[in-house]
């Protein structure tokens, strides 16, 4: 159970929200305790860490690309263990088999690439107007953010010589 889900929330809770599912269950879980009903303390540890994990912006904020990181799909590319159990055949090696094994995913990497290169080349020279206006924005930032990095490079050398002068 993630944090969110312990407080009763969805991840796109503001900070209000927050404060107030903790409060919620702060006042039910006291009233308990006083009555002298059964208490889980360890579900009691749990949202106690999740508030103070999601109350702090800096916190909640790692803990949002922690979710996220875990969430991802995984990565295909595990060595199984009939393929591994094929690397120690006689006459074979654990580095040549892993080579061939890397060569394989580059040559695939390299076919996606080269697909790529192919559709935004087709996109670029199909000569709509939006991509023109875009390559001709974009290189006019472009001149004009080295045109200003060389004025300040100038500008701070100048400075420079000035300093050294006086």
């Amino acid at each position: 159970m993630n944090f969110y889900e312990c407080l009763g929330l969805q991840r796109t809770a503001g900070q209000d929200e927050i404060e107030a599912a903790f409060a919620d269950w702060h006042r039910k879980f006291t009233s308990k305790m006083e009555t002298g009903g059964d208490i889980d303390v360890q579900s009691a540890k749990l949202v106690c860490n999740a508030y103070r994990a999601l109350s702090q912006p800096e916190y909640r904020q790692n803990y949002d690309e922690l979710l996220v990181w875990l969430d991802a799909p995984t990565i295909d590319g595990g060595i199984s263990d009939e393929e591994f159990a094929s690397w120690l055949r006689a006459g074979t090696s654990i580095p040549g088999e892993m080579r061939a094994r890397l060569a394989a995913e580059q040559k695939v990497a390299r076919t996606l690439r080269r697909a790529t290169m192919a559709r935004l080349a087709r996109v670029v020279c199909s000569r709509r107007p939006w991509v023109g206006v875009s390559c001709w924005l974009f290189m006019w930032v472009s001149g004009a953010a080295i045109f200003a990095t060389a004025l300040r490079s100038l500008y701070w050398v100048l400075a420079f010589a000035t300093k050294l002068h006086h």
